[in-house]
């Protein structure tokens, strides 16, 4: 909109004035300023479909302390911050437990990093012991029906034994075959190793008594339950191991902001170099706090994350939007806007705030129109633009 003939000549009048009276910087940059309201037209309250424009010369800008930025187009904006809990899912919790009665002859590692097949304690087990002696004794066992059966067959072909005596050898001979496979395999089961069961049933000599009970996964040992010298019952819990990666950072979020969160969505934490990804949203409220848990994960093989540790979470929401300076935003009638710069016209643009994140304002434009991404936003001065519009609307 262009100024009356009147005001321009008001204008003209005040700059000759200020120049012949030789004012001081500061008196002038006030007429500048006096100047640059009279070209602010009116506003309305109740229409901010038609919020006017201004037109500055340079040497106004400079008197407002106008500063601008050229607007950023992004393809995701961040969420508020908050705060999350490091912690290791069930799913990932191991127990080691004792797989026979026996008493805790020594324990190699109480806390810290284990890798899979690590000794953590080692049992001496009496009924390890007799479990050998019971599959020598199948063997011896085995070897003499084997043996018998093979007379038989011999016999059998003269009609020297019957074929009934023939076929109860045969059938014993399958039962202790099949009790020897059954007894090997629980000696590997409860832990024997392997090359002691291979020498017991070439040798049938009875191995050593100790059991080693190991790490079942790479992880982190914690909660242990048993001291050197005591007796354990089968099954009881000798130690935890927590398999911590990935590891899951766990949060609470306020049902309203949960609205744009997805499974897979980007998750950023200020102190670590590397991003994370929602992996569950629970279907859920928390009555106590009308909010949400989620469940991030993240990579954990350097051990980076520490179980309990508290971090500042945010998620990305996956929606374009434009970028600027934080000052730029200011209010008008109760529309948040910011003013566009365009040549020496200055444009009020209603927005809608999508975020707010250190220093940062992420939003869209009211009418997608007004912006675009050649845009230049007006960064420093917006109080000042705002000001003369409110002091105009005064006036008139």
């Amino acid at each position: 909109m262009q100024t009356t003939l009147l005001t321009q000549n008001k204008n003209n009048y005040l700059a000759q004035f200020c120049m012949s009276l030789k004012q001081s910087k500061v008196t002038a940059t006030l007429v500048l300023v006096f100047s640059a309201m009279s070209y602010v037209p009116y506003v309305t309250a109740s229409d901010m479909a038609t919020i006017p424009s201004l037109t500055l010369t340079t040497d106004q800008m400079d008197a407002l302390a106008i500063q601008t930025q050229k607007i950023a187009m992004v393809k995701a904006y961040p969420s508020s911050a908050f705060i999350a809990q490091s912690m290791v899912p069930l799913n990932q919790r191991y127990v080691v437990t004792m797989p026979i009665s026996g008493q805790i002859n020594a324990i190699h590692h109480v806390h810290g990093h284990v890798n899979k097949g690590e000794i953590i304690a080692t049992v001496y087990s009496a009924e390890l012991q007799k479990m050998q002696s019971d599959f020598v004794a199948t063997l011896a066992d085995l070897k003499a029906q084997v043996a018998a059966l093979k007379r038989a067959k011999s016999l059998s072909q003269t009609g020297a034994i019957s074929s009934k005596q023939r076929q109860e050898l045969e059938a014993s001979v399958r039962k202790l075959s099949q009790m020897k496979v059954q007894q090997k395999q629980e000696l590997l089961y409860l832990g024997m190793d392997s090359k002691l069961v291979a020498e017991l049933e070439k040798t049938q000599q009875i191995q050593s008594a100790e059991l080693s009970l190991v790490a079942p996964v790479n992880g982190e040992l914690f909660d242990v339950k048993v001291e050197i010298g005591q007796r354990v019952q089968a099954q009881a819990v000798v130690v935890s191991i927590a398999k911590t990666n990935p590891i899951v950072i766990d949060l609470e979020v306020p049902v309203k902001d949960v609205k744009g969160l997805a499974e897979g969505q980007s998750v950023t934490v200020a102190t670590l170099d590397k991003p994370g990804k929602v992996a569950h949203i629970s279907d859920f409220v928390t009555p106590d706090t009308q909010s949400v848990e989620v469940h991030t994960v993240f990579d954990n093989a350097d051990f980076a994350i520490k179980p309990g540790q508290l971090f500042s979470v945010q998620f990305q929401y996956e929606q374009a939007a434009y970028q600027t300076a934080m000052n730029a935003l200011t209010t008008l009638n109760n529309q948040d806007i910011i003013f566009v710069q365009q040549q020496q016209e200055i444009k009020a643009v209603p927005v809608v705030v999508l975020q707010t994140f250190d220093g940062q304002l992420f939003f869209n434009p009211v009418r997608q129109e007004d912006i675009n991404a050649q845009s230049v936003v007006v960064t420093h001065g917006a109080s000042s633009l705002k000001s003369n519009i409110m002091a105009d609307e005064g006036g008139e």
